[in-house]
């Protein structure tokens, strides 16, 4: 059993490590299971994804993290919605660019007024300043949505993906999709 599970860790990286650990638990005294420091899981030994702190701006501001982005390379484009009508493809609001560091970027946006609003991001790794698609406008790029509203055929609402921004400090993060 135990060499089954290595050779399962070997072929399964972390998915199976976490498999090798859980047939070690089943076959270790009962004394060791209950341990005071845990065994390392998968999730453990996962390569965390750094998500940026806040910038050191004073003022009301509205502060998105963008993490899980798979390279540092382009930029992440930030467009903040005010509107249900121009959402996700009109005009929007507000718009920034932010740098990558660190598989993250942090978009930046002030002098906003108090209001509901909804994000959407999308990862221009080829500084293209397009959000590019295949034939079947299936995305080619990592894209995300404020409140990480998952997109089924199509983008989520803006019901979905709104908050709500009271004119001070918002600090929000948005998991990247590929």
């Amino acid at each position: 059993m135990f060499y089954t599970n290595l050779v399962t860790a070997r072929r399964f990286g972390a998915k199976g490590m976490a498999a090798v650990l859980a047939a070690l638990m089943c076959i270790l005294p009962a004394s060791a299971n209950s341990q005071s420091t845990p065994l390392p899981t998968a999730a453990a030994t996962a390569i965390p994804t750094v998500i940026p702190s806040p910038s050191p701006i004073t003022g009301p501001a509205l502060q998105i993290a963008v993490v899980g982005l798979r390279n540092d390379q382009g930029r992440v484009s930030c467009d903040l919605f005010n509107e249900p009508k121009n959402y996700p493809r009109g005009e929007q609001f507000r718009h920034v660019w932010a740098p990558i560091a660190r598989n993250s970027a942090l978009c930046v946006f002030t002098d906003v007024p108090a209001g509901r609003y909804a994000m959407v991001v999308y990862h221009d790794e080829n500084s293209n300043g397009h959000f590019d698609q295949n034939a079947f406008g299936m995305p080619m790029e990592g894209y995300g949505f404020s409140n990480n509203a998952a997109p089924l055929f199509d983008a989520p609402t803006f019901d979905a993906a709104s908050f709500t921004y009271d004119g001070h400090r918002l600090y929000m993060v948005i998991d990247m999709r590929y």
